[in-house]
């Protein structure tokens, strides 16, 4: 199959990613590629962002409170999250893509 991996995500899935990374926000944008990227930060929220891309269904109010205690308003944790969140589900489709495509 022809085409680079970056054509292979749906256009609207790119848009949303550039909008969710790019837009201005209350977090600067190379901390949201961080979150996307899931790749290791000095930012406070990494071990929450972790916990997003591997295991969100155990996030709890303890941890959005734990987040604001520490400083990060809801802006920044929502910001952040999204980033984190599309950035698996960005590397999980292009996986699976991968596997797809290997099997062809």
């Amino acid at each position: 199959m022809g085409g680079s991996e970056h054509e292979k995500i749906p256009l609207a899935v790119r848009e949303i990613c550039g909008a969710a990374l790019e837009a201005p926000g209350q977090t600067e944008p190379g901390a949201r590629l961080s979150a996307f990227d899931g790749g290791g930060t000095s930012h406070v929220a990494e071990g929450f962002l972790e916990k997003v891309r591997t295991r969100s269904f155990q996030i709890t109010a303890t941890d959005i409170c734990t987040l604001r205690d520490g400083g990060i308003s809801e802006d920044a944790i929502f910001e952040l999250t999204v980033a984190a969140a599309l950035g698996a589900a960005t590397a999980r489709f292009k996986a699976r893509l991968a596997a797809v495509e290997a099997a062809d």
